[in-house]
Formats: C-alpha cells, sequence, structure tokens
C-alpha cells in the first residue's frame, strides 16, 4: 500500500458495503478487501475501492481495439433497467446506468482496463460513480472498484496512477506467463469484462455509497457495532 491509503480486511470490507454503505449482501459476496484514503472513514464522505478476483483464466485481449463501446453501453442499460426492477421488490434503490462517466481504455503494456460508469441510484440528483480497473493475469483477473459520488470523480482520477500500480502479478502468474494450449482460457474478451459478463447476468455489479446519511449514522451509533468498528479504523495507522 502506497501512503496516503489503507487497507480494510474481507469482513471489515463487507460491513462497510452492506451496513454502512446499505448495499444489497450479493454486492460484498467475494470481497476480498478495500482501499481507502488515509484520515478517512467509511462514515465520512470518503471513496472507497472495493478489490475481488476472478479466477475464469487468461482473458484474450485480441478484441480491446475492435469493441463497440457504444453498442455495449446500450446493452447494459438494459440490463440494469431489467435488474433495477428486482432490487425495487428486495427494498434496495432503484438503479440506473447513465452512461460513461470515462469510456473503456485498455493498456496493452501493462495489460490493465479501466472505465468508470455513471449510476443513478433512486431517483437521487446525486449520481454515483464506479470506476472500474482491471489488472489482467495469467489465471485470472484482480478487480478494482472505486465507489465514489460523481463530484469526487476528479479526486478518483488523482488516485487512479497511484491504485494501478498497487496491483503487480508474481513472476509465472503475469499475463505475458501464459502458456497456450496449457492455461485455462475464459468464456469472454475485453468486452465481457467492461460488460461484467453482462452485468452478471443482470444481477448488476455495480455498489452504491450513502453519503452523510445522519440519521443511518446515529442508529449506527446507537446500536454501538459499527461505531466500535470505525473508531478501530482511527486507531489504525496509515500504511506508508
Amino acid at each position: 500500500m502506497p501512503a496516503g491509503f489503507y487497507f480494510l480486511s474481507a469482513q471489515d470490507a463487507r460491513r462497510v458495503i452492506v451496513e454502512a454503505w446499505r448495499n444489497p449482501p450479493k454486492a460484498a459476496e467475494h470481497v476480498l478487501g478495500m482501499v481507502m484514503p488515509a484520515a478517512k472513514t467509511p462514515l465520512d464522505d470518503a471513496w472507497g475501492a472495493v478489490i475481488t478476483y476472478d479466477d475464469d483464466g487468461y482473458v484474450s485481449d485480441e478484441d480491446a481495439a475492435s469493441v463497440d463501446y457504444t453498442s455495449l453501453l446500450n446493452e447494459m442499460q438494459q440490463a440494469t433497467a431489467e435488474s433495477s426492477k428486482e432490487r425495487v421488490k428486495q427494498g434496495f434503490p432503484s438503479i440506473r446506468l447513465v452512461g460513461w462517466a470515462q469510456p473503456p481504455f485498455y493498456d496493452r503494456t501493462t495489460h490493465k482496463l479501466h472505465w468508470a460508469k455513471e449510476l443513478e441510484f433512486g431517483g437521487s440528483a446525486q449520481h454515483m460513480v464506479n470506476y472500474d480497473v482491471r489488472a489482467l493475469g495469467r489465471r485470472g483477473v484482480l478487480n478494482i472498484n472505486f465507489v465514489a459520488s460523481m463530484d469526487q470523480f476528479d479526486e478518483i482520477k488523482g488516485a487512479i496512477p497511484a491504485v494501478m500500480a498497487m496491483p503487480q502479478f508474481e513472476s509465472g502468474s503475469r499475463y505475458q506467463d501464459y502458456v497456450p494450449g496449457v492455461d485455462k482460457v475464459a468464456a469472454y474478451g475485453i468486452g465481457g469484462l467492461v460488460a461484467g459478463k453482462l452485468l452478471a447476468k443482470a444481477g448488476v455489479l455495480a455498489i452504491v455509497l450513502a453519503f452523510a446519511k445522519k440519521a443511518w449514522i446515529l442508529l449506527f451509533v446507537a446500536l454501538g457495532g459499527l461505531w466500535r468498528f470505525v473508531a478501530r479504523l482511527f486507531r489504525r495507522a496509515p500504511a506508508a
């Protein structure tokens, strides 16, 4: 971890996503941890970067230059609209994929892909952004998903260079170490990564961040559990 950030364990990250940010439990499945800016807690108006890993195999980047991201966006918007109906039935805010906050870009040198989606939750005028970074490896993909409000987008972009430098596969597990005919190959390419395998078949890979919800904060303080969790964060020294 570079200076200016700290890391939350898988258990703490799940509590933030589900309890503090009020997302469906499914949104926290398979989470390995979370990166957050130093001197901020999950109850502050702070972004967080959620980390997961997909062991689907080697992802071919041959389609990187040929993906029609406009058409792909339209498909993703339709899938999101369908998934939103189920979210509402479960008592969670509706979700709308507004568009690209930043179109997809693939760096063939580092084998890292990144893009950003602008999202609307519950019809709120305050839109959110999910900024996705994918680091391709020999056997799978490391996923880093920044969750923030649109007014923090410039702050996120400022942190991207440091965060994109974090994931480094060891020798033997790097993208260039792939052995054709021996290693498992993923059933999708770069386009599939951006679509989230079409948003996990309309389960929608998006997380909302609850900002300055005073009533919710007071509730958690009264219950005590999350307050003790936040107190532990204040005692942690940021990574140097």
